[in-house]
C-alpha cells in the first residue's frame, strides 16, 4: 500500500524539520539546552505546512509537553531531561515509510510520561498524589 500524499509530505517534513532537532536533544549535554531544542521542535510544528498535516497537532502537543516537564516545580530536572531524551531517541526510530501507528504510539509514550509525572509530582493544575483533573 502506498502512503497518501499528505502522509508522504508529512513524513518528509518531519524528517527535514523535526529529526535534526531530536538529534540535537540527544547531543545536548546540558538539560536546559535540550529543553530549548524541544521548544524549537514545538515551534517548528506551528508552521502552516506542518500543523495542518495529519499528525501535526498531536506531535506539537507532545513536544510541548516534553518541555513542560522542565517547568513543573515538582519534577526534578534530571527526570524531565531523561524523559525528553527517551522521547527523542524513540522519535528517531521512525520507520522509513509513513506509519500512523508509529506516530500515535510515540504520542502515547509522551502521554504516559505526562501522566506519571503529574501523578508523582503534580503540575500547574494538580497536586502530587491527588487524582488529576486534566486526565
Amino acid at each position: 500500500m502506498t502512503p497518501s500524499s499528505d502522509a508522504a509530505r508529512e513524513w518528509a517534513l518531519l524528517e527535514e524539520k523535526i529529526d535534526p532537532l531530536a538529534r540535537a536533544v540527544l547531543a545536548a549535554v546540558e538539560p536546559w539546552d535540550a529543553y530549548r531544542t524541544a521548544m524549537d521542535a514545538a515551534g517548528a510544528l506551528t508552521t502552516d505546512e506542518l500543523i495542518t498535516l495529519p499528525h501535526g497537532g498531536g506531535i506539537y502537543r507532545a513536544w510541548s509537553e516534553l518541555s513542560d516537564f522542565f517547568e513543573w516545580e515538582g519534577t526534578p530536572i534530571s527526570d524531565a531531561h531523561a524523559a525528553l531524551r527517551e522521547a527523542a531517541h524513540d522519535w528517531l526510530k521512525r520507520p522509513k515509510e509513513p506509519s500512523d501507528a508509529f506516530i500515535e504510539g510515540w504520542i502515547d509514550g509522551v502521554d504516559d510520561a505526562r501522566r506519571f509525572f503529574t501523578r508523582r509530582d503534580g503540575d500547574w493544575w494538580n497536586e502530587p498524589g491527588k487524582p488529576s483533573r486534566t486526565e
